[in-house]
């Protein structure tokens, strides 16, 4: 498969996607797909950076998470502004 070859990927089929390794994590498709344990597993697998790309993808206790492990963190207003 190209994607795993050019870029070194996996492709999670089912499940939830959180527990995978990532330095960026984007949730984008719907409301509440974050939360607050995935979060804490996010950071404990080294996540660096979450950017919202939906209209509230994340939980305040999400949040709150992401905030105390000092994570970039951007809201969808923020992250979706253009320009």
């Amino acid at each position: 498969n190209y994607f795993q070859v050019l870029f070194l990927a996996t492709i999670q089929v089912a499940g939830r996607l959180w527990p995978v390794d990532c330095d960026i994590a984007l949730p984008c498709a719907t409301q509440k797909v974050l939360d607050e344990a995935e979060a804490k597993t996010s950071v404990a697998n080294g996540c660096m950076l979450v950017s919202e790309g939906a209209n509230m993808p994340t939980t305040l206790e999400t949040i709150a998470v992401l905030q105390d492990a000092k994570i970039l963190f951007a809201l969808g207003k923020a992250s979706n502004a253009g320009g």
